[in-house]
């Protein structure tokens, strides 16, 4: 399900931006509200529930 990232040339991610799993290019690093509304118009919200749901399997171990 997972795909590999894609190596980076650019600076380091920030935290932030390393839990996205299609990043951004590494020239442009936007601030946080800029990621999630560029997240929010780039991900269906199948892809969101289904990342909701995994998050939640991997700490409740439902």
């Amino acid at each position: 399900m997972a795909k590999p990232e894609p190596p980076k040339t650019g600076p380091a991610p920030s935290p932030t931006t390393a839990v996205v799993s299609d990043p951004l290019p590494a020239t442009s690093t936007p601030p946080p509200a800029t990621l999630w509304r560029t997240i929010w118009k780039e991900c269906r919200r199948d892809q969101l529930v289904m990342a909701a749901a995994t998050f939640l399997v991997a700490i409740y171990g439902v």
